[in-house]
């Protein structure tokens, strides 16, 4: 019955290691290597095949027949399961989440590659709804599918568990051992527990998770005790699983093109994003030498294509001809700084507005307090720590002005915006993911959040988004009943602000409980308002107040640079500062052309 199980499932496959050569990479002195674990098999490729393999020899001593699982409508890992269950000479159920792709399946098939395969191969489906869906991890569920559809042996969403671990371990092998980084994208943990089980002592694993989310270092735990030698980078996943923008499908169709390696759009391609970005900021020490693993799930590519084609975008393919230069690639990894989500500046057709420059702030003894912090437990996150020097003082300010606490500004401001390093943050000065509303006039940008292409606001100063998100909660009915909860009872405005409905994650709470103890924010919220206030009055005593300037953006608020012109002589004859000018059209630099339209006052 099993004879392929022996045959295909016991080869002990030692992979090719690809070197990548790249400019960018020549020019930081750091060398890359592509581990091809994605030639394994045309299906049960990469860490399919090695999550699969001791499963299946479980399956086999238990004397089960049936193979069940579970996954979305283009898992990679439900073609895998079915695929290999038919290598094998087992029969295979997927429990698909989405039970409207029962309603007829003739078309769910011809309108979806991945689940088109996995029928092909033998596997039944038995949908469910999501909510249904939700429970897979529940006894009673487990229990209802068995009485419902037969015995079999249950291999879990995403294929991790104990056996899967155990033959990822069996990735890396002894020709690794030279390699200072491991990277590896993450879905469910499994793959990369297995490779940090087999890391030598002076090797580090990096994990690129593909979707959003702070469960998944728990996750890992419960597979490796070491703690020491991993660490999970959150900002390219592009706002979530199978999320993406034409960025992130411009990379990878431009990669595949200079180094003939096909990248997927749901893993591989956005660590391998994450990598040459990191590779760019300086990440890397000179001569570092990096191993990616390249965990396969191109069959899941065809599936892909079809929802690009249904928007009317450029596929995935393999030899794309770019009319752009591989420049051009660099550039877009340079602008790409942490997120996670597409983003699209663009401006308010009716005005712009000139934000006040911030107050100068007191110190709030920030500084030592991290240096206390990190000496104690050099474990804490170094961009964490960052955050808080660099932003107490304004939750301080915050919590004295509007009477939120200081520890739940800065944990939101942590948790909301990826310590700082999400798109949004860097590129627009919101930590808050504050959205543009009916009542906002300035810049914004606009990216997929909970719905397509919603709008964000923009901010010149992080201190204006820390303020905009005091005034979100004071001027809101909703969050009123939070003022009457002592300020440094941060648990009960942890609960609060969930209760309010200020986040739909049911562990956002705790969440920020987390952060606050961990770092212990508390701290912030004993500072006394009137020695603040003193020390603010004093740094700022010659300093004017400055107001939001709006300027309406007609055609007689605008000039047209002429030949011979200066910005400082454009600012002087129309009595605006070179700063604000620059401000408002975005000018990074001096640099004007003939026929440029400048916004002035």
């Amino acid at each position: 019955m099993h004879k392929e199980l022996n045959s295909f499932f016991f080869q002990d496959f030692i992979t090719e290691n690809q070197h990548v050569h790249l400019p960018i990479l020549e020019e930081k002195k750091v060398t890359l290597y592509i581990k091809r674990e994605d030639v394994i098999h045309p299906f049960v490729s990469g860490n399919k095949f090695r999550k699969l393999k001791y499963n299946l020899t479980e399956a086999k001593k238990l004397k089960k027949n049936t193979l069940l699982t579970f996954g979305g409508a283009f898992s990679n890992h439900i073609v895998a399961t079915a695929v290999a269950g038919k290598l094998a000479g087992f029969k295979t159920i997927g429990v698909i989440r989405g039970d409207e792709l029962a309603k007829n399946l003739k078309e769910t098939l011809a309108n979806n590659a991945t689940l088109q395969e996995a029928y092909k191969n033998g596997m039944k489906f038995h949908f469910v709804s999501r909510e249904n869906y939700r429970q897979k991890n529940s006894l009673g569920f487990v229990e209802k599918l068995k009485n419902k559809l037969g015995d079999f042996y249950l291999i879990p969403e995403g294929g991790t568990n104990c056996l899967a671990v155990k033959g990822c371990q069996e990735i890396l092998t002894k020709l690794d051992h030279n390699f200072d980084y491991i990277c590896c994208a993450i879905g469910t943990g499994g793959t990369i527990s297995g490779i940090i089980n087999s890391l030598e002592n002076d090797q580090k694993a990096m994990g690129f998770p593909a979707l959003k989310g702070d469960f998944l270092a728990e996750e890992i735990k419960k597979y490796t005790t070491k703690t020491n030698n991993w660490t999970i980078v959150k900002d390219y996943h592009f706002g979530g699983y199978a999320k993406y923008n034409d960025e992130l499908i411009r990379f990878i169709n431009d990669f595949t093109k200079q180094t003939k390696i096909q990248l997927d759009p749901i893993y591989t391609g956005k660590m391998l994003f994450g990598i040459l970005d990191l590779v760019q900021k300086d990440y890397f020490p000179e001569n570092s030498k990096i191993l990616a693993i390249h965990t396969g799930g191109l069959q899941g590519i065809a599936g892909f294509n079809q929802k690009l084609k249904q928007k009317n975008k450029a596929p995935i393919n393999y030899f794309m001809k770019l009319k752009i230069l591989f420049s051009f690639l660099l550039l877009l990894i340079l602008a790409s700084c942490g997120s996670k989500k597409r983003v699209i500046n663009k401006k308010n057709t009716g005005v712009v507005i000139a934000e006040p420059k911030p107050k100068e702030l007191p110190s709030v003894n920030q500084v030592e307090f991290t240096k206390k912090l990190a000496n104690k437990n050099p474990r804490l996150n170094k961009q964490t720590l960052a955050y808080i020097k660099k932003y107490a003082p304004i939750a301080v300010q915050e919590m004295h002005e509007y009477k939120i606490p200081a520890s739940i500004t800065l944990a939101q401001g942590i948790l909301e915006s990826g310590r700082g390093r999400s798109e949004l943050a860097l590129k627009s000065n919101n930590h808050f993911g504050i959205k543009c509303h009916t009542q906002w006039k300035g810049e914004r940008v606009y990216h997929d959040d909970d719905e397509k292409g919603e709008c964000f606001r923009k901010y010149v100063y992080p201190e204006t988004s820390y303020n905009d998100h005091s005034l979100f909660l004071t001027q809101r009915k909703r969050y009123a009943f939070l003022f009457d909860y002592p300020i440094k009872n941060y648990k009960k405005w942890a609960y609060g602000l969930r209760k309010a409905g200020y986040a739909t994650d049911r562990k956002y709470p705790v969440k920020l409980i987390q952060i606050i103890k961990e770092y212990k924010l508390y701290e912030f919220d004993k500072f006394k308002k009137s020695k603040f206030k003193k020390e603010v009055k004093k740094l700022n005593k010659n300093n004017e107040i400055e107001q939001a300037i709006v300027i309406q953006k007609t055609a007689k608020n605008y000039y047209i640079v002429q030949k011979g012109d200066t910005l400082y002589a454009i600012a002087a004859k129309n009595n605006i500062t070179i700063e604000l000018l620059k401000e408002i059209n975005n000018l990074d630099g001096n640099t004007i052309s003939i026929g440029q339209k400048l916004l002035i006052k």
